[in-house]
C-alpha cells in the first residue's frame, strides 16, 4: 500500500515531520516512517506523540497500534 502522506501531520512521508522542520533537522535519513500492523504508516516522531500523548491506536483505524516495521521507506 502506497501511504502519501503522513496522517499526523499531514506532511509528505517523505519529507521531514513538523517536529524535526521545528528543530530545523532537514536530514530524511533521521525522520523515520513507522509502519503499524494495521498497514498504516506515520512519521515515527508523530506516533510517538501521538501513542503518548493521546492513545494507543492508529488514527485512521483505531486499532490497537504495533509497530512492526521503522525505516526510511
Amino acid at each position: 500500500m502506497a501511504v502519501e502522506n503522513c496522517a499526523i501531520c499531514k506532511n509528505s512521508i517523505n519529507e521531514t515531520c513538523l517536529e524535526c522542520q521545528a528543530n530545523e533537522i532537514s536530514d530524511n535519513e533521521s525522520c523515520l516512517i513507522s509502519w503499524g500492523a494495521c498497514n498504516h504508516a506515520y512519521h515515527s516522531h508523530c506516533i510517538s506523540r501521538w501513542t503518548t500523548q493521546k492513545k494507543n491506536t492508529c488514527p485512521l483505524c483505531q486499532k490497537a497500534w504495533n509497530t512492526v516495521k521503522t525505516a526510511k521507506e
